[in-house]
């Protein structure tokens, strides 16, 4: 099975938390259990700090795509984390998918990957 995991922070950003590691986990057990993996994050690294946005990134058989975040100080000041990038890239991809995994709440990612399931009939959690 494919599945698309979608949070705004991924490993190495330790500094969002529990989150982070929980999505790091079930996607390694996902791995072990023979599905594909793929997330869908941020490039936030903490709260002042980014990391690359590289389309190849692999972590434990996890293929990770990181967007561009438009503003650290937004992500500082209000958790916001806004990467237009995702939209696009989401649209063209999302219909690859067979499960969607849904991290956190009332976030950028959520809301666009919300769009693209139910627009391409992508169950989700």
């Amino acid at each position: 099975m494919k599945i698309l995991q979608v949070t705004p922070y991924f490993p190495p950003a330790y500094a969002f938390g529990g989150p982070v590691k929980v999505a790091y986990q079930i996607s390694k057990e996902l791995i072990k259990r023979g599905h594909e993996v793929v997330v869908y994050t941020t490039d936030a690294k903490d709260f002042s700090s980014r990391l690359e946005t590289d389309s190849s990134n692999i972590i434990d058989g996890i293929k990770v795509h990181r967007f561009k975040n438009i503003s650290l100080m937004l992500v500082k000041k209000l958790k916001l984390f806004i990467t237009p990038q995702l939209a696009l890239y989401a649209g063209r991809e999302i219909k690859k998918f067979d499960v969607i995994h849904l991290h956190e709440y009332r976030t950028f990612q959520n809301v666009v990957i919300h769009h693209y399931a139910r627009k391409y009939n992508v169950p989700y959690v």
